[in-house]
């Protein structure tokens, strides 16, 4: 890349980490203000590597499940403006689709919960898991997000706030005979 005064260009970066590789190209520029513009791409991101970074446990204890398993795959479009660099970067936000497989989610099974009720514990294993998701300093939010796995549909919508709070809604169609339909509400961290 290059910086030239009131322009920062990033053609190309790459990070590597546990977690996967995030790669992508930046630019930002000055005139009246600060605005940034890009894209971000990652696949094969390990979203189990990701959780146990976020939650990491006290010393001497076991880490939590992770509520979640998978490789998510994601191509993001940033953009931010702000009356100063720093703000224009505080102010960012990446938006776009994202894919995972080999989705996982643990601690529930949605198929037994749709027709026995919301506590039925267990792991619901997809063979599809999609969306969109948004991030920015208030949070992320996903939204049409959605899986699939055999008879099983779930689609939703939920955020994810900067202190880890998590709510929305998933609804729940289970097919057969006669579809079974339910709407959970997600809370928590």
């Amino acid at each position: 890349g290059r910086i030239d005064g009131r322009l920062i260009e990033v053609s190309s970066y790459s990070l590597a980490g546990f977690y996967g590789v995030v790669s992508g190209m930046m630019y930002a520029a000055s005139d009246v203000e600060w605005v940034i513009t890009g894209r971000t791409g990652a696949q094969n991101l390990d979203i189990e590597a990701i959780v146990a970074h976020m939650r990491r446990p006290a010393a001497g204890q076991e880490p939590p499940l992770s509520p979640m398993q998978g490789t998510a795959s994601l191509d993001l479009t940033v953009v931010g403006r702000g009356q100063t660099l720093d703000e224009a970067v505080q102010q960012a936000v990446l938006a776009g689709p994202f894919q995972v497989r080999w989705a996982a989610l643990n601690g529930i099974n949605l198929g037994l919960a749709a027709t026995q009720g919301a506590t039925a514990a267990g792991v619901t294993r997809f063979t599809e898991f999609d969306g969109v998701l948004g991030a920015s300093s208030a949070g992320v939010r996903f939204e049409e997000t959605g899986g699939r796995a055999g008879a099983l549909a779930a689609r939703g919508d939920f955020t994810v706030a900067p202190d880890r709070a998590v709510a929305g809604t998933v609804r729940v169609e289970l097919g057969g005979s006669r579809i079974q339909t339910m709407t959970l509400r997600i809370r928590g961290d």
